[in-house]
């Protein structure tokens, strides 16, 4: 992975029997996209995976990115993918979600996004917690060094990776895919009966929202609802449906 260094990459994901046969193997590796940290098996044997994909300063700015906290390699926004395993190797990928088409700021009122977060809770605010730390190079090497870092981390990639989506699972009942942000510090979760064109915009769907947020709750300071005192998330790594009884 040349290019993303927000930790948890993946790239490949492989299907063994228990005997240690590959059965499957597929590659989501460029230096634009990357799949990460987790994924979800569905009921129709598809493959639910989160995956970074590379957004440069200017289009960053073109979405009402403040540059002057913008890292210099760009954001590293999440998507969700379904691959339909064309085994033994490789994959269809037959539905998508964009983190990047559903945002809202309040920081250029020349862009089409622009507008008040408190009124778009099913938005995401593009400029939430976008406070850049400028890292030297000797930094990023001691984190590096200490493990806290990958290998090709720099000064110009802290902060590109602004949600930082650690885990997937689907409802099959609901139809319904819940994502943990570390980032954000929030659960989301977004609508998966809406075809890849409707998870684009904002209606549609069984729930009628496209690929807008249904739900989201753990930082309501990221949508202009709360402040320091309503967080109820740091961090976390982890999101489950509780099952039915």
């Amino acid at each position: 992975f040349p290019v993303f260094a927000g930790g948890g990459q993946s790239g490949i994901l492989r299907e063994y029997t228990w005997d240690g046969e590959l059965l499957w193997n597929f590659k989501y590796a460029t230096d634009q996209y990357l799949t990460h940290h987790d994924f979800a098996i569905m009921p129709n044997g598809n493959i639910l995976a989160i995956s970074w994909e590379v957004k440069s300063k200017e289009e960053c700015a073109a979405a009402g990115r403040d540059p002057e906290q913008t890292p210099g390699a760009g954001l590293w926004p999440d998507k969700i993918i379904e691959i339909e395993p064309q085994r033994p190797e490789g994959g269809k990928i037959v539905w998508e979600w964009h983190m990047w088409d559903h945002l809202v700021q309040d920081f250029d009122e020349t862009k089409a996004n622009y507008g008040a977060i408190a009124d778009q809770p099913r938005k995401i605010n593009v400029n939430a917690h976008a406070h850049l730390q400028h890292m030297t190079q000797e930094q990023v090497d001691e984190m590096i060094r200490q493990g806290n870092a990958t290998s090709n981390a720099s000064p110009d990639n802290q902060g590109s990776d602004m949600a930082h989506v650690n885990s997937i699972v689907y409802n099959a009942d609901l139809d319904q895919i819940a994502l943990s942000s570390q980032g954000f510090s929030e659960v989301w979760v977004i609508d998966h009966s809406v075809t890849t064109e409707e998870a684009k915009g904002s209606s549609g769907g069984r729930w009628g929202h496209g690929g807008d947020l249904l739900y989201r709750w753990g930082n309501p300071m990221n949508y202009g609802r709360g402040g320091p005192e309503d967080q109820k998330l740091f961090g976390q790594h982890d999101v489950m449906w509780i099952p039915r009884s």
